[in-house]
């Protein structure tokens, strides 16, 4: 399976995941009352992990084991920093007054949704040269 086809199924299956974790804090009627919550969570941050770890091997393909690293970690860097950023207009954002438990899992859909979305993007637009034909 190459780096690409890892980064889609990752990517969506973050976004999956999260939407079932809402779906289950939602049906328990908030934050820390569905026991499917950490697990959710958990699986949805490691199979993220591995969809961003996989846009940085399938972003370098090609390329030399450097430059392949340096394209992992970029791309780790890349969605912390994103991430971070997320949140903070999110939680500027947010009510003062008791927020919905929505506001604080907003950024976990968000981020999600933006990279699985901007992979999907990335991956399907047309190469800027074609390759060579070889023969």
């Amino acid at each position: 399976m190459t780096a690409a086809r890892v980064a889609t199924w990752a990517t969506t299956g973050a976004v999956v995941i999260w939407a079932v974790k809402a779906v289950a804090i939602g049906t328990a009627g908030g934050l820390d009352r569905s026991p499917a919550e950490s697990p959710l969570f958990l699986a949805g941050m490691l199979t993220f992990l591995v969809g961003v770890v996989a846009i940085g091997l399938a972003v370098t393909a090609g390329r030399g084991l450097a430059v392949r690293l340096l394209g992992v970690l970029g791309a780790v860097t890349g969605l912390f920093v994103a991430w971070m950023v997320i949140d903070t207009a999110i939680a500027a954002l947010a009510p003062e007054q008791d927020p919905h438990w929505v506001w604080e899992e907003l950024q976990l859909w968000v981020i999600a949704v933006l990279t699985a979305v901007g992979w999907q993007v990335w991956a399907r637009r047309e190469p800027a040269t074609a390759p060579a034909a070889v023969g």
